[in-house]
């Protein structure tokens, strides 16, 4: 930016402060951190005592790096700052920049796992941001962090109704329109987490599919990124593995822009689809493509994740001392608030059954005792079901049949209305008998999908060798449906393919009946997404 550079070369760190503390808000509003940290970084420390704000600005770029061991530091520095200026400038700053003190707040409580604290901060944030000074795109990024604490936090407390009613009035007061794209995209988003914290995979899914539609009709590449994840995460978790793969895909390869973890994400749930498909070397590739991207971004605790996934991936076939001593050590702190994918503390629990050595199952079962509790007291339903089965998997190993069979049952309690397939199946091999002991018992066609997921590793042959796929598909499609194929991947509708081809709407949909048959997919994202991932579209 000239304006800060010019003050820097005419040595004004003081008008550059100034510069800094305006223009903060519109860079984090734009996802230009980076930006905003090289800049903190030219400025002496001693202004931080005349401008305050810096301190909020450093710490939004501590929450943008999931810097979770500073960020609430810089929060109390903040604080003492504004307290000591006590000048009625002073107070006129603290007032100006409240909301975003108590949205950060909300931000650590949430990481902290206090409900209680989360919320009563987002709600204050959420009242001050309305009398913000702050305009346009500022103004509404600030809205939106605090508006998803508020909803992350009563979804947390069990006030879920309560969350979907505010995010109903905000889609109300957000139409389908191109103005109100990024905001509506942005509320969508947060049900699509709401639910899937609450375990309804199938509900978080069709909204993501809106979303999607919505994305891709006014051009939003990231809130695509975060559609095509969401869709992923279900596919996956419901063993429909080349679906998942192909939303992954798209994901990873759509434009590198926005926030970080969208990407980051996609690539951890295609390691799992190649991993959960028999594929290796695959899953070893896009581990390494992980671990490579998030080095580049300098993200720790991403790093972090990422080497945890690499452990998980290894666990059955023996892991390094050194790597399992590692993994032991990491931060307790289980992330399920969130809802990413990996979490460090479960995957010691999975390498500790790697081990079957007693101390390590002993360690592994007072962990999950811990993350159960967690789990229960945060209502993050999704997660309760893979932790039920890794409680029964670890039981096992020591020897406690009937607590096993007590977990067992609990996990497909909570996991069959709701066709969580996968999150019984990756507890491991150690499982096995206990799943076709309680198919005897209590049999059911849930139980067949989840023992055939978990004992038969799923191969599809237009995955694993994409050279062929692409020229088996290819020859599969008939001249009409590639035409189909190709609009699809133009977003058009099928009254717009209809005219192009002149042929009826009636005869399009059967068309892309047919292409989702063929490519194994079914939904119009999914059809595109897997023709991308098969490199078949012309």
């Amino acid at each position: 930016m000239k304006a800060l550079r010019y003050a820097f070369a005419a040595d004004d760190p003081e008008l550059a402060a100034q510069i800094v503390e305006e223009w903060f808000p519109i860079w984090l509003a734009r996802e230009d951190w980076r930006t905003l940290e090289h800049w903190l970084d030219e400025l002496p420390d001693r202004l931080y005592r005349a401008h305050p704000a810096l301190w909020i600005a450093k710490a939004h770029v501590a929450q943008s790096r999931s810097n979770w061991t500073i960020f609430w530091q810089l929060l109390e520095s903040a604080e003492v700052a504004f307290a000591d200026l006590r000048t009625a400038r002073g107070i006129a700053m603290q007032l100006q920049w409240r909301a975003h003190l108590d949205t950060l707040w909300a931000l650590q409580w949430s990481v902290a796992s206090d409900a209680d604290r989360a919320e009563r901060f987002a709600q204050q944030a959420l009242e001050e941001v309305a009398g913000d000074q702050q305009r346009g795109v500022a103004r509404a990024h600030l809205q939106g962090i605090a508006h998803l604490m508020l909803v992350t936090a009563l979804q947390s407390r069990g006030h879920s109704d309560r969350a979907r009613q505010m995010i109903e009035a905000e889609l109300l007061r957000a139409p389908r329109t191109i103005g109100s794209a990024q905001s509506r995209l942005r509320v969508l988003l947060e049900l699509v987490f709401l639910e899937f914290a609450e375990g309804e995979i199938a509900v978080a899914a069709r909204i993501a599919t809106g979303m999607l539609q919505e994305a891709v009709e006014f051009n939003v590449p990231v809130s695509q990124i975060w559609a095509h994840l969401a869709l992923g995460v279900a596919a996956y978790e419901f063993n429909q593995l080349a679906e998942a793969a192909a939303h992954f895909t798209y994901g990873v390869e759509l434009p590198r822009l926005g926030h970080s973890r969208g990407r980051h994400e996609c690539l951890i749930g295609l390691a799992l689809t190649y991993q959960a498909l028999g594929r290796k070397r695959d899953a070893e590739r896009t581990v390494a493509s992980l671990l490579d991207y998030d080095y580049l971004l300098m993200d720790a605790p991403l790093i972090d994740e990422g080497r945890s996934l690499k452990c998980r991936l290894q666990a059955q076939d023996g892991l390094d001392p050194a790597e399992h001593q590692w993994l032991s050590e990491v931060a307790p702190n289980a992330a399920l608030w969130f809802g990413w994918q990996e979490i460090p503390a479960v995957t010691a629990i999975r390498v500790a059954l790697g081990t079957h050595q007693a101390a390590h199952l002993h360690d592994a079962d007072r962990r999950l005792d811990a993350l159960l509790a967690l789990a229960m007291r945060l209502h993050k339903t999704r997660y309760l079901v893979n932790l039920f089965a890794l409680k029964a998997a670890v039981c096992e190993q020591l020897g406690q049949r009937q607590a096993a069979l007590a977990a067992l049952a609990q996990a497909v309690a909570v996991g069959q209305p709701r066709n969580m397939i996968r999150a019984i199946a990756d507890a491991g091999p150690a499982l096995t008998p206990l799943l076709r002991a309680r198919q005897i018992t209590a049999p059911s066609r849930y139980l067949d999908d989840v023992l055939a997921a978990q004992t038969t590793p799923r191969s599809d042959e237009a995955l694993d060798n994409p050279a062929t796929a692409a020229s088996q598909q290819a020859q599969r499609l008939t001249r009409r449906e590639r035409e189909v194929l190709a609009l699809l991947a133009q977003h058009l509708t099928d009254r717009e393919i209809a005219e192009r081809l002149v042929i009826s709407p009636l005869t399009v949909r059967t068309h892309i009946e047919h292409l989702a048959e063929k490519l194994g997919v079914s939904g119009r994202r999914a059809i595109v997404a897997r023709a991308a991932a098969l490199n078949i579209l012309t």
